[in-house]
């Protein structure tokens, strides 16, 4: 019970850190750039991975396989950033979000099959209605404002962050919490600038001329880095299936921000959705205590 019951809490800080990383980001990618914003935020979030590497010296990888799997979470990590980044610079927050929080499945059938976790019926029908209300969030779009454009790349973000969840957990079972996330991050901003560098340099042009977003940039590493942190920690500690699936309902907080600041209207039934997300989460913690 008491894993179940931290695997709730780490996941609603996931969810909280991520909703507000991406209301940021939807704000300012239009004028920075998907890649460039995807390079500087990993680049801010950098700084605290580098201080916890330093205060607690995060394990080496003992064998093969698990330097294998920690380039693989990398790699994913950063497939899983930059598709949703540019999702985020042509489509709305308010759907694309929603159909990248859908790596919970992702998350949970790999989970079941590789790392042999179980769920109880209650469990599983607050994941239920959790996932219920995200998809319907994402269906229920206006197809006149084109809401649909980036939902390919958001299907792409979400596969990178379903497999990701467990690559993470696999790579802290053999190295701890710590090395999972100092070596992941560290590979995440290598492989932004190496494939920057070599095949998108163009993309570091500024999309406008408008002034450059530091501050606001800077609180999207922040934010970023808090949420991927308290992910990790998370899924090294508690259930992948029940931190993902929280960490999933991150779009509530996204669509609320995007329709208070960013005028993004909802229809009443995705409202209804955002409020069924929510509850899904508030039993889940109850059903796990």
């Amino acid at each position: 019970m008491i894993v179940e019951l931290l695997s709730v809490g780490y996941g609603v800080l996931v969810m909280l850190g991520y909703g507000l990383s991406d209301f940021l980001s939807k704000r300012v990618v239009g004028g920075v750039g998907y890649y460039r914003l995807g390079t500087y935020s990993q680049l801010v979030a950098l700084v605290p991975v580098i201080l916890i590497g330093i205060a607690f010296r995060p394990s080496l990888p003992s064998s093969p396989t698990t330097i294998l799997l920690v380039f693989a979470s990398g790699v994913s990590s950063f497939l899983s950033l930059a598709l949703f980044y540019r999702g985020l610079e042509v489509g709305k927050a308010s759907v694309i979000t929603p159909v990248v929080s859908t790596y919970a499945v992702v998350a949970i059938v790999l989970s079941f099959a590789v790392l042999g976790e179980t769920l109880s019926l209650p469990q599983i029908a607050c994941i239920a209605m959790t996932l219920v209300g995200v998809v319907t969030l994402t269906l229920k779009s206006d197809p006149e404002e084109r809401s649909n454009a980036g939902i390919p790349w958001a299907i792409g973000a979400m596969f990178a962050t379903g497999l990701g969840a467990v690559l993470i957990k696999l790579v802290s079972e053999d190295a701890g919490e710590i090395a999972a996330l100092f070596f992941n991050r560290v590979l995440t901003v290598l492989t932004f600038a190496t494939v920057g560098l070599l095949f998108l340099r163009s993309h570091f042009r500024p999309a406008s001329h408008a002034g450059f977003p530091v501050k606001t940039i800077i609180l999207i590493g922040l934010a970023e880095f808090a949420g991927f942190f308290f992910f990790v920690i998370g899924v090294s500690g508690g259930m992948v299936s029940l931190v993902a699936t929280l960490s999933s309902a991150s779009p509530a907080v996204t669509v609320v921000l995007a329709q208070a600041f960013l005028k993004e209207r909802l229809a009443r039934v995705q409202k209804f959705a955002a409020i069924l997300v929510m509850a899904g989460i508030l039993l889940l913690s109850v059903a796990s205590s």
